[in-house]
């Protein structure tokens, strides 16, 4: 019997199901068509079972590849979403939303608070340093107190001076009050080297809290607190590229563009119409590539322009023409690392000499 009709009769049986008599009188039940482990080949012999199976699976493999490539589906049994409608209306709806996409992580730092705080730790510091200073003061003004001084033991040993309290005691709410001080000066710094939120956030959790009303009239009022507002979104560098594509996706919304730049698990977390999420690292790996074309351009074009300057006008205006090339592409790649990156300005200055 010739090959192909073996495979051939090989191939109705797999799909019938039944059982595959293989050349050396073995046989093994034949599993569906789709199976993994559809038939083993036996070793000494030649079987053209293996070569059916690789063209009956091949392209299964190549699609699942290019799939997988897309938006992936949601696994109902390990993904957790929470969706906006489901919370109750009021503050357990807007933590849903705030907590939804980190650019509407936004929240007052009070600062003004913090500095009246200071301000009140700071003044009682003042006082415990002058009666610090003037009990010292005074001790060092009688020979038998100087002592005191110098040696701790004693000092802690000795009987309060009157009219001043004990040096170990004064000590300990010195501690106190240092400590805590230190503590609500650190957290000030920190709140305020926090990143303030982008106008397009601001007004995004604006627009929810004025339409759908969750909170009462004053509880609603942080949002306009605008010099006070910090945002917990870690800085991007591309951060100014980031927000003109949103912008651009949330102005020319479509299927297609919703469906690449925004997942099945993004999608899920609202069904509210003029709420529109994206998914974070398809919008910074868009932006990657954007970043990566504007680099190549910067370094090609510019060779490429002298190159056809030097071959094609061969005059005396050949050097003034690429020196205005060097400088206009000079200027380009400074003003790409300004806009797109935190480059500090001698970083920038190094690269542009380089």
């Amino acid at each position: 019997m010739a090959v192909s009709d073996v495979s051939n009769k090989l191939a109705c049986e797999m799909e019938e199901g039944q059982i595959i008599h293989l050349p050396d009188g073995k046989r093994e039940e034949a599993s569906s068509p789709t199976a993994s482990s559809a038939v083993t080949a036996v070793p000494g012999n030649y079987s053209p079972i293996e070569s059916l199976k690789t063209v009956r699976t091949w392209p299964k493999q190549v699609l699942n590849r290019v799939s997988s490539w897309g938006p992936q589906k949601l696994s109902n049994s390990n993904v957790v979403i929470h969706q906006l409608e489901n919370s109750p209306m009021g503050f357990p709806y807007v933590a849903t939303f705030l907590d939804s996409e980190d650019s509407f992580m936004i929240y007052r730092r009070f600062g003004f608070l913090h500095a009246r705080l200071l301000l009140n730790k700071q003044d009682e510091l003042r006082v415990l340093e002058r009666d610090l200073r003037e009990l010292d003061h005074a001790d060092s003004l009688d020979e038998e107190t100087q002592i005191f001084l110098r040696v701790r033991t004693k000092d802690e040993k000795r009987d309060p001076r009157p009219g001043y309290p004990s040096r170990k005691a004064l000590f300990t709410v010195i501690e106190q009050k240092a400590l805590e001080y230190g503590r609500l000066l650190l957290q000030a710094q920190q709140l305020a080297a926090l990143n303030r939120p982008a106008d397009r956030d601001q007004r995004s959790v604006q627009t929810l809290l004025e339409n759908e009303n969750p909170l009462g009239t004053k509880e609603s009022t942080f949002i306009y607190e605008k010099e006070d507002l910090v945002t917990l979104r870690p800085g991007r560098e591309a951060a100014f590229l980031d927000a003109f594509v949103e912008k651009m996706l949330k102005t020319r919304l479509c299927k297609p563009v919703s469906g690449l730049f925004c997942s099945e698990e993004t999608k899920a977390k609202s069904k509210n119409p003029d709420i529109h999420y994206f998914t974070r690292e398809r919008i910074n790996a868009f932006v990657t590539f954007i970043i990566t074309g504007f680099i190549l351009i910067v370094l090609v074009v510019p060779i490429w322009a002298l190159y056809h300057i030097t071959v094609s006008l061969n005059t005396a205006a050949t050097s003034p023409t690429c020196i205005g090339v060097l400088l206009v592409s000079t200027l380009i790649f400074s003003a790409i690392l300004s806009l797109f990156t935190k480059a500090r300005r001698h970083e920038i200055l190094a690269a542009a000499a380089g």
